[in-house]
């Protein structure tokens, strides 16, 4: 009887996780803007969608997820910010705000949340994150990459929460997104072996195979590598002479990588005739499909494929296929790794910093 009774406790359980997470955002944009759309992406491609503002600027979405996930909201002046979301309500005030950095004005508003209650994941979730920004903020004048400084402090803040909730969708996320030491990772990898949130364990194992490998660590420098570019020329990466290199890995199916392009393009065409070139290689297997994109979305940099997918000798050297799409390495005048997992924002302010 007793085997039963857990048979069914065990199924109950994976039934209840495969439910479809149903949220309602209600929600202000306290500040009067020339914007009139929210915009909300979550971390699956296939989910994009975007709600008109009431008169007052107010705003009401029911959305579903497969389980609770990270989504990112944007208005058409801002950049994304993120928000973790559960089944139920979760009430927000929003507000676009002027982005600086060392004085200068970025081009798009930094859509700040002013507050945010719901499911205590999203609370955590928004505590956390408001926390890695004001560390950010204290640090990144001092350092190119404050995420060392802020780890330090930020650190035994998801090690506790992910202690006291082992089984929470929240815990491997958080696990994966920030720099934890590779032994704390693993540990806490080991006490979520019972977490229902499969995918992004997987991810997290990959990630530690990743750093283990030590191909990625910061301050290495990465061989040179041959490829052939666009026309089918014959490209090597150390005659890229620039005080930054950026390596972009993405695909013309890839729906993030292509959403990123517009604001990469931007900073390419500010800072490519000073400061940095861009190396965009791209793991398609069609080479149609590969011009097409880079003709549509307008790619001004060095385009490169060998047109393997993941198999190019480029993606399996950096492990591509376990890091995902879109990814980025920033490397210096020689070569040596600065900064891993960059998205368009961290890049500008790099650049507006140095």
């Amino acid at each position: 009887m007793r085997k039963y009774l857990l048979i069914i406790l065990v199924l109950v359980t994976y039934i209840s996780y495969c439910q479809e997470t149903t949220f309602k955002l209600m929600g202000k944009l306290t500040n009067a803007t020339k914007s009139h759309k929210i915009f909300i992406v979550g971390s699956s491609t296939k989910f994009r969608d975007s709600i008109l503002l009431n008169e007052n600027n107010s705003f009401t979405y029911i959305g579903k997820l497969k389980n609770p996930g990270m989504i990112m909201l944007s208005t058409e002046n801002s950049y994304f910010t993120p928000i973790w979301v559960n089944s139920g309500d979760v009430n927000i005030l929003i507000k676009e705000d002027v982005f600086f950095n060392n004085g200068k004005q970025f081009s798009k508003f930094y859509l700040n949340i002013d507050s945010i209650q719901g499911h205590f994941e999203t609370n955590t979730f928004q505590y956390i994150y408001k926390t890695r920004d004001r560390l950010s903020n204290k640090y990144q004048i001092k350092e190119l990459n404050p995420n060392d400084s802020v780890m330090l402090q930020l650190s035994p803040i998801i090690v506790d929460f992910v202690e006291k909730n082992s089984n929470s969708f929240l815990s491997p996320f958080l696990t994966r997104m920030f720099s934890i030491p590779l032994q704390e990772k693993t540990r806490l990898l080991n006490l979520m072996k019972n977490n229902p949130n499969y995918s992004e364990k997987e991810f997290l194992v990959d990630e530690i195979e990743v750093k283990k490998s030590g191909v990625l660590e910061i301050g290495k420098v990465v061989e040179n590598f041959k490829i052939k570019n666009i026309k089918g020329n014959s490209f090597e990466l150390y005659s890229v002479k620039k005080p930054f290199i950026l390596i972009h890995f993405w695909s013309s199916s890839c729906v993030p990588c292509r959403s990123q392009n517009p604001e990469l393009v931007k900073i390419y065409s500010k800072y490519s005739s000073t400061k940095l070139e861009i190396v965009g290689v791209s793991v398609d297997i069609s080479k149609p499909e590969w011009i097409k994109a880079v003709q549509n979305d307008k790619l001004p940099w060095i385009n490169v494929s060998a047109l393997k997918g993941f198999e190019d000798i480029v993606a399996k050297e950096y492990l591509i296929d376990k890091l995902g799409l879109p990814f980025s390495i920033l490397l210096d005048s020689s070569y040596k790794v600065l900064k891993t997992g960059l998205v368009p924002l961290q890049l500008m302010e790099i650049l507006e910093a140095k």
